[in-house]
């Protein structure tokens, strides 16, 4: 967290001689006027206790002005989202509120102190499409981002954990899963039937239990986010303030989840900088059970949003196959090879274009499933790299650079384990090639096969991706 945030974070949850403290050197080091918004909003949450901290600071009517500002534009944004939560009302599908939105929920007056920018809602992956259709009908579309039109007509439920639609200046986060880390189905079912119903704004809703909705906060706040805000701390610490927490239940997601790193992370800044009583039990738990690749995990995904290199994306897959491991019992029967691909076998791929490939578990039996990708194109000279990004199970995107060798087709091999696939089946492996020669179609072979042990590498021109569940 920024020294900024940090010191406006403490200034607003920790005990009084630290925020004041903290006020204090916030108020000498930076100036109201050239704050970033990120930080400016942190003000709403000083505002309370800004008259204890310094008393007639001359700031205090523009803080004060920001609260309120804070207020009519999370109202602005509510009453806004109304319609969208009523077309999902209508289609029977249930809503669980997540983040600000719960925490209104539990809480009217925290909209003066907390920004809700969008309301985030949960919803059962097998209704993930008739959420979808609703918003859709009711005039509500996905935000103008390409990279999610094109995602979604891959796969609406693959590779992303939520859709955002805007409707004016409005947004709606439709999330069929919680978290982009925990994508298996079943993942959530623990999260539904703990929740409790409410009424809200008019409509029947469910909100998390407070041990779910601290994780929640907790592992979207850790993570790398675009704004690097510090709107977590406040409803991590309200949840914190309420009462005594579930920690029993929280420790058997965390466990069941794989991510007791960015857990312990999150709480070890909220009792550490924030002074925030987190049982030692709970923190000794989470320290001891959280793995290497969790770290390793953690260490990148705090900085990026999604895999951008082959070892970044190893170390993801590496964490996606051992939660997919810790879930065998689930391993569901195979299934047959997807239809209405946009092609598949051998033929032409547009260049620049993602292209869905039929990915499909095809024995229990056998533990590894092996792909392979053959390039070939007519023309290609001695300079040309071909560029291949690939959206793999569990994964966003990982960049690989091939050589166009004149005569040697670029031959891709990826050995996974089979246990990722089929419990992965909601995913997609998809394929775009990129050039920096002339723009053109490439024919390309794809198979799949399944053996018991990883094959070796392929021949002249090849790069071999190979991906076994680590010990941890």
């Amino acid at each position: 967290m920024d020294k900024s945030l940090d010191l406006l974070a403490k200034a607003a949850l920790a005990p009084r001689d630290v925020a004041t403290a903290a006020w204090l050197a916030w108020r000498a080091a930076y100036d109201i006027d050239t704050t970033p918004w990120n930080e400016v909003r942190m003000l709403g949450a000083v505002a309370a206790r800004i008259d204890a901290l310094e008393p007639n600071s001359p700031i205090r009517p523009r803080v004060f002005g920001i609260r309120k500002f804070l207020w009519v534009q999370s109202q602005i944004c509510l009453k806004n989202c109304e319609s969208g939560l009523a077309a999902l009302e209508q289609s029977r599908v249930p809503m669980m509120l997540m983040k600000g939105a719960a925490r209104t929920a539990r809480d009217p007056l925290s909209v003066q102190e907390r920004l809700i920018r969008d309301v985030d809602v949960l919803v059962p992956m097998n209704q993930q499409a008739q959420a979808f259709e609703a918003l859709q009908q009711a005039a509500w579309s996905i935000a103008h981002t390409p990279w999610q039109v094109k995602m979604h007509e891959l796969g609406p439920i693959a590779s992303h954990h939520a859709w955002s639609f805007s409707k004016g200046k409005s947004e709606i986060d439709l999330h069929h899963v919680s978290n982009h880390l925990n994508r298996l189905r079943g993942d959530d079912d623990g999260f539904w039937a703990r929740a409790v119903p409410t009424v809200w704004q008019g409509k029947a809703v469910f909100i998390p239990s407070a041990a779910d909705a601290l994780l929640i906060a907790l592992i979207h706040g850790v993570r790398w986010s675009q704004d690097r805000s510090a709107d977590w701390t406040v409803d991590a610490c309200a949840l914190l303030d309420e009462g005594p927490l579930d920690w029993d239940v929280f420790l058997q997601e965390a466990r069941a989840r794989q991510i007791q790193a960015h857990l312990y992370t999150g709480l070890a800044y909220l009792r550490d900088a924030l002074h925030k009583p987190i049982p030692a039990a709970v923190m000794s738990t989470l320290l001891t059970e959280a793995s290497l690749a969790q770290w390793r995990e953690f260490e990148f995904y705090s900085i990026v949003d999604s895999a951008k290199t082959l070892e970044q994306g190893q170390i993801a897959l590496q964490m996606a196959i051992s939660r997919g491991a810790a879930c065998l019992h689930e391993l569901p029967d195979p299934v047959s090879p997807a239809l209405q691909m946009p092609w598949h076998g051998r033929g032409p791929a547009p260049c620049k274009q993602w292209v869905r490939l039929p990915l499909y578990a095809l024995s229990t039996r056998d533990k590894y499933v092996v792909v392979t990708l053959t390039i070939q194109r007519a023309q290609c000279s001695y300079s040309e790299q071909l560029q291949l990004n690939l959206m793999w199970p569990g994964l966003q995107s990982t960049i690989l650079q091939l050589n166009a060798l004149p005569g040697h087709s670029p031959v891709l091999m990826m050995c996974m384990p089979e246990a990722l696939l089929a419990l992965r089946s909601i995913e997609i492996l998809a394929l775009r090639i990129t050039t920096n020669g002339p723009v053109h179609n490439f024919n390309i072979d794809f198979s799949m096969t399944s053996l018991d042990h990883l094959p070796a590498t392929p021949a002249v021109g090849s790069v071999a991706v190979k991906f076994a569940v680590a010990k941890t």
